[in-house]
């Protein structure tokens, strides 16, 4: 059988001849791909165009990017600049965000030159401190930047009027970044309480939660107590899972912090805390808090309430999610007697105080 090689005709300028069938069917090949890019590119934009899918587009993108470029991953303290310096005033945050590289809406962040070891959530429980909200991410964004994390912040204002609910504001920020996005990390963080050595590095710890605000300048940078438990912590997504995550019936300030720590133990977690030297926090002045009262009777049922009382049994509106240049906030409203009727009655709170929140057992790390 002879093969008949059909011979190429070249036009003057040296390109290849085309019969008329060849360019129909060269046409049609350039449509079918020209069609099916139309379609991807429709598609992702229906998806991008929702405000809540917008973070999760551009972490899925760039993640795949980072993957396909076989990026290293981020160093840690390569890039420390030592102790940070607390402004008194930021006159506008969006300005000093728009300076960061790598910066995304609602407070997003996606490392460029290196492939983060976490995706990381920072939860800000929030209520009427916008003057300490823009003094804490002017701050903390550029040094979560330098330290090379895949991060989103997200501030869970309270909207109700009644008592602030710190607990409950940090279950909601729970849940709700995660409807946007798979973190791996969380870190939940008092909007008054500024870091002030960005050798603090925001990382989860497999094997438990970390303490980081270990060195406050109000207790002369050391704790008020040896159990303290509160203002900056860290979570696996696991580790929050598995102790409930926190109380929802600590109505005003005190003790919720405590039951926070205790879950961890009960469930046999270890305590983590950061040293006095990198764990260096400012606290901003603030006037005090409406205390709870009954703080310490509820502390009482901490125990027995654990796995009826938190991520399972939380009750909450949200008005909606806003993407503005330095955070995601989320609106969120609460009623506290259908929060209280989520738990059996019987183990809301104790009959008589409980004031052993003083000791708890931590190990050291950097």
């Amino acid at each position: 059988m002879i093969l008949k090689r059909h011979p190429r005709k070249f036009n003057p300028d040296g390109h290849l001849y085309r019969t008329t069938n060849q360019k129909l069917k060269f046409h049609s090949f350039l449509m079918v791909i020209g069609v099916s890019v139309i379609l991807v590119l429709s598609a992702t934009a229906i998806i991008c165009f929702n405000t809540r899918s917008k973070m999760l587009c551009c972490s899925l993108l760039l993640g795949h990017f980072r993957k396909e470029l076989q990026l290293p991953e981020c160093k840690d303290m390569s890039w420390s600049t030592g102790r940070v310096q607390v402004p008194t005033e930021v006159t506008n945050i969006n300005e000093a965000v728009a300076m960061l590289p790598g910066m995304k809406a609602g407070g997003r962040h996606c490392p460029r030159d290196c492939k983060p070891k976490d995706k990381t959530a920072i939860v800000i429980p929030f209520q009427d401190r916008q003057t300490h909200l823009d003094i804490l991410l002017a701050v903390l964004l550029p040094m979560l930047v330098r330290q090379g994390l895949d991060f989103c912040v997200f501030v869970i204002e309270q909207m109700s009027r009644n008592e602030f609910n710190k607990s409950l504001l940090t279950n909601v920020g729970y849940i709700e970044a995660l409807k946007i996005d798979d973190f791996d990390c969380f870190i939940f963080h008092d909007v008054d309480l500024v870091p002030i050595d960005d050798r603090n590095i925001y990382r989860c710890h497999t094997d438990g939660p970390v303490h980081m605000a270990a060195a406050i300048n109000k207790f002369n940078y050391s704790l008020m107590y040896h159990g303290y438990f509160g203002g900056v912590v860290a979570f696996t997504r696991k580790q929050y899972l598995k102790i409930n995550g926190a109380s929802n019936i600590y109505f005003g300030w005190g003790a919720d912090d405590d039951d926070l720590r205790d879950r961890v133990t009960f469930k046999n977690l270890t305590l983590f805390r950061k040293t006095y030297k990198y764990g260096a926090y400012d606290m901003l002045y603030h006037t005090d808090s409406k205390k709870n009262s009954d703080r310490f009777k509820v502390y009482k049922t901490r125990k027995v309430r654990q796995d009826y009382d938190g991520l399972n049994s939380v009750v909450y509106t949200s008005s909606g999610l806003l993407l503005l240049p330095a955070y995601t906030r989320i609106g969120v409203s609460y009623d506290r007697v259908l929060v209280e009727k989520a738990i059996p009655l019987h183990i809301g709170s104790g009959p008589t105080n409980d004031f052993e929140y003083m000791q708890a057992k931590f190990v050291t790390i950097e």
